[in-house]
């Protein structure tokens, strides 16, 4: 296994936590355009009352089409070597020629969250209609971020993890999760994305969360 990655057992879960290169992240014009779409009348003019798993201040795209997201300059780096890392860590797919064949891989959802100070994430799981979930941390305060929160199947014990700017939780989407209260005075962004193998949702039309 590679060192910067790391297989944490939590209850009867197995979190993937993986290192992203700086380099696939850390540029000013990803940067930039990122800010653009937070700014955006698109995001600030959002009504966020329907999203009843967060509370607080927090901006989303999750209700934006994922091509804008996918749209941005120097993303789509970033989004291939998470494809590479899901498709070796989560579906365990061991020879390079599949990795550069497997069409089968889908991005079922990608959108960004943008945490402000005292907001925080309540307990969900994503729909059992995806394989899984990828959350990579983009931007991480050093002090007083919020951290990731593992529920047991009954939501009754929880387990917390540290991340920091550049790390991936690649996770089924049967896992319970949430973020706690964020209290740093810098706004933490991260990018989800949910994730399957084609063949399982081809016939799906509308994937509804719960």
């Amino acid at each position: 296994m590679n060192k910067d990655v790391e297989i944490i057992k939590i209850f009867d879960y197995e979190i993937i936590k993986c290192k992203i290169p700086n380099i696939l992240y850390n540029n000013y014009l990803l940067k930039q355009n990122i800010d653009r779409i937070f700014k955006s009348e698109l995001i600030l003019d959002q009504n966020y009352d329907n999203l009843t798993e967060s509370s607080g201040n927090m901006h989303s795209t999750f209700y934006l089409s994922k091509n804008i997201i996918q749209s941005i300059p120097k993303i789509n780096l970033l989004f291939n070597y998470l494809r590479f890392l899901i498709l070796k860590n989560f579906y365990n797919v061991t020879n390079i020629k599949n990795f550069l064949e497997c069409k089968q891989f889908v991005y079922n959802g990608i959108w960004m969250n943008k945490m402000y100070k005292n907001s925080s994430v309540k307990s969900h799981r994503h729909s059992n209609m995806v394989d899984g979930t990828a959350i990579f941390y983009y931007e991480v305060p050093l002090h007083g971020s919020s951290s990731y929160i593992i529920f047991d199947n009954n939501s009754e014990k929880m387990n917390s993890m540290e991340a920091k700017t550049g790390d991936v939780i690649i996770q089924s989407s049967k896992v319970i999760h949430g973020v706690t209260e964020h209290l740093s005075d810098y706004p933490r962004i991260s990018i989800i994305m949910d994730f399957s193998i084609k063949e399982k949702i081809k016939n799906l039309k509308n994937i509804k969360y719960y």
